[in-house]
Order: C-alpha cells, then sequence, then structure tokens
C-alpha cells in the first residue's frame, strides 16, 4: 500500500553514506519503520551501495548517525544519515603531539624578521 506520494505506508526515508578520501557515497531509500543501523546498511547494499575499495566489511564497520556512534540494532529514524566510519591509521592526539614538536619555519620567520618592541611604562589614564 503507497500513501499519496507513491511512499509505502509503515517506511521512512534515510540516507547512507560511505565517505572515502578522494570522494563519497551515498545512497537514499526507504526502510521500514524500526529498522535497526546495521539492518539499514544490508538494505542499503541490497539497494546498491557498493564498500568496494573501502577494505569494509558490513558486520565490522563501525555505524554512526549525524556524527555520533550507534550501536547495531538502534532504529533508524526518518530523515537520519547512516554514516559509515573507517578505521583511524592514525591515533589524532599523537598527530598533534608531533605537529606541535615540529618547528614551522615559516612562522619563526616572521617572528625573527620583525623585532619586538617594548611598550613602554603604561600610563594611568587617570
Amino acid at each position: 500500500m503507497n500513501d499519496d506520494d507513491g511512499a509505502a505506508v509503515g517506511t521512512i526515508p534515510v540516507r547512507v553514506v560511505l565517505a572515502l578520501p578522494d570522494r563519497a557515497r551515498e545512497i537514499a531509500l526507504r526502510v521500514p519503520v524500526g529498522t535497526g543501523a546495521r539492518a539499514g546498511l544490508r538494505r542499503a547494499i541490497a539497494a546498491g551501495l557498493s564498500l568496494a575499495g573501502s577494505e569494509l566489511e558490513v558486520e565490522d564497520v563501525a555505524l554512526g548517525v549525524f556524527g555520533r556512534r550507534v550501536a547495531d540494532d538502534t532504529p533508524l529514524q526518518a530523515d537520519d544519515r547512516l554514516e559509515l566510519y573507517r578505521p583511524l591509521h592514525q591515533d589524532p592526539m599523537a598527530r598533534r603531539r608531533r605537529e606541535a614538536r615540529r618547528p614551522d619555519e615559516a612562522r619563526s620567520a616572521v617572528r625573527s624578521a620583525a623585532p619586538r618592541q617594548d611598550p613602554g611604562p603604561r600610563q594611568d589614564p587617570g
């Protein structure tokens, strides 16, 4: 049975998104009300979403909705964006520490080119 928009009654629209380093894949589909996140992913794959080239496995990939991790059985809501999360290849905190330790030549050159001037003693406006 369909409603006036041609959508099946008892279904909701969702989008499933896989972001890769050089592009993103997205598919919009309708799933039955109460469909869990992992089941939504399986339906997206059946509808044409490809995981090829992503090194992800359907049963192992981490899932989220609008940037928040969700459990496999979390029911999807109308207009949710189900996201597939790729594993990190390096720890973000370790990378920040490494970047902070590395000297920034451009910044160092600007600092040494402009000598600091002493503003002198402060005058009380009073």
